[in-house]
């Protein structure tokens, strides 16, 4: 089984500046995209996590995790847990993890994802992954906001 590396996100989160922000964690209705990335298998409430990763308190990423809560193993209660935790760290503490199905999509700045956030003209780079652990799998929507590119641009100076 190939074990996941930390990606950028989760290996810059732990500067000491980087804050994880917890939006909300709820049972909901996936959104119908949501269903789609699980084959249509998610049919009731699924345990929904939204957070901001922050730099210095500026939101530079959204993102949101679609745990079906019909499960058996009861992953979705592990996840429940975090709490103002890093989604990443778990993850990548996770032996049995495997990243798969990587989508990219260029977001307009009213999708969905970014209710609540100043409107802006720009178009937002999103990913979606699938973390399949064991019998059971996630789905991880991370958007990339405009600080995002401010901070990646300090970084690589």
């Amino acid at each position: 089984m190939k074990k996941i590396k930390p990606f950028f996100l989760a290996a810059k989160s732990k500067k000491a500046n980087n804050t994880l922000k917890l939006l909300s964690q709820k049972y909901q209705r996936p959104l119908l995209s949501e269903r789609r990335a699980f084959r249509n298998s998610v049919y009731g409430a699924s345990f929904v996590r939204e957070v901001f990763l922050c730099d210095a308190h500026l939101p530079i990423v959204f993102a949101r995790t679609v745990c079906p809560r019909h499960y058996r193993n009861g992953i979705w209660r592990e996840i429940q847990q975090l709490g103002d935790r890093s989604l990443g760290d778990w993850l990548f503490g996770n032996q049995y993890a495997v990243r798969t199905n990587v989508e990219l999509a260029r977001l307009s700045s009213n999708c969905f994802y970014l209710k609540g956030q100043p409107p802006g003209e720009l178009s937002l780079w999103g990913r979606r992954s699938t973390f399949n652990i064991r019998n059971s799998s996630i789905l991880v929507t991370e958007v990339f906001l405009p600080n995002f590119e401010v901070i990646k641009s300090q970084a690589n100076k």
